[in-house]
């Protein structure tokens, strides 16, 4: 599994909707993109998903792909919820039942947030290489603090 076909065919499973004939591949493509950009703002990295808007490569770790269908998914049934607010409906509770289980996935995708910024921190506190400028570099020396010369302006 490396790619959008195979995320979108895993999203559409999780939704039961493996034959597309309750959400288009627009909605769900937005989706896709919105627990991506949640996934990368916690990550802090920019992350990609072959065929998704043109990407080549998936830059997300196959380790996160269940999450991302979760995300995905808990944003499309969010925005159907949201959908069949004023719609009628032969039951009434629908949309309620559908908000309900959008609010469970979203607290599930959220908690995986948590952790995928904590794996952040992780990386960056175990890191070889420094996450900041270390001083040593020509191009870039690092932070200065001002000493008590400048500051006295002498």
């Amino acid at each position: 599994m490396s790619g959008y076909t195979d995320i979108l065919a895993r999203l559409r499973a999780g939704l039961i909707d493996a034959n597309g004939l309750i959400w288009d591949n627009s909605e769900l493509d937005e989706a896709l993109r919105q627990a991506l950009a949640d996934m990368a703002l916690a990550a802090g990295s920019e992350y990609t998903l072959d065929g998704l808007d043109g990407a080549l490569t998936t830059s997300l770790p196959m380790v996160h792909f269940a999450t991302l269908v979760r995300g995905a998914a808990a944003y499309a049934l969010l925005w159907r919820a949201a959908e069949r607010v004023d719609a009628f409906n032969v039951r009434p509770n629908l949309p309620a039942e559908v908000l309900s289980a959008a609010v469970a996935l979203l607290a599930r995708f959220e908690s995986a947030m948590t952790h995928l910024a904590a794996l952040r921190t992780v990386g960056l506190q175990t890191s070889v290489v420094t996450p900041y400028p270390d001083g040593t570099e020509s191009a870039q020396p690092g932070w200065q603090l001002p000493d008590a010369l400048d500051e006295a302006g002498g």
